[in-house]
């Protein structure tokens, strides 16, 4: 399997470093950007109770393309993007292939935009999943991504 490094952009993960880990894995398909570049998801108006947690997220805009927002990672590894007052910021990535997300695209109607609130900052794909989460919060509609770019708005999400 080969290995793909990347950098971060943006998400405060208190360590000092900016620096991510391999890529690889499946995913993309949209238009992705370089390694170093791309759009970022935006959450406002998180509740005070999460602020310290982390967060990741997940949008599939076409059957075969999968966006990720995550700080680094690759599909074992993920290091998830702090919450701080009252927001999160989270880059975005083309499945986990290593590349940052730059194209534009909304997620069709059978589809959403999950992001997910966990305690902890680092978590395996594989041995955790998506089980570990403290939180789910679902946008559904217009969600569209423009530069690899979305802001939403919690208040506009579905919390489960």
């Amino acid at each position: 399997m080969a290995i793909i490094g990347f950098s971060m952009a943006a998400c405060d993960d208190d360590s000092g470093s900016g620096s991510g880990g391999g890529g690889g894995g499946s995913g993309g398909g949209d238009s992705g950007g370089g390694s170093g570049s791309g759009g970022m998801i935006t959450i406002a108006g998180i509740p005070s109770e999460f602020n310290g947690m982390y967060a990741f997220c997940s949008a599939d805009t076409s059957p075969s393309s999968t966006i990720y927002g995550f700080q680094s990672g690759d599909y074992y590894q993920i290091t998830a993007c702090k919450i701080s007052n009252g927001s999160v910021s989270i880059p975005a990535w083309v499945g986990f292939t290593g590349k940052r997300y730059s194209g534009n695209a909304t997620i069709p109607s059978y589809s959403y935009l999950a992001v997910y609130i966990m305690n902890k900052q680092n978590f395996d794909m594989v041995m955790d999943g998506f089980i570990n989460y403290r939180i789910r919060i679902r946008f559904k509609n217009n969600v569209t991504f423009s530069n690899g770019s979305v802001t939403l708005s919690w208040n506009n999400g579905t919390v489960e």
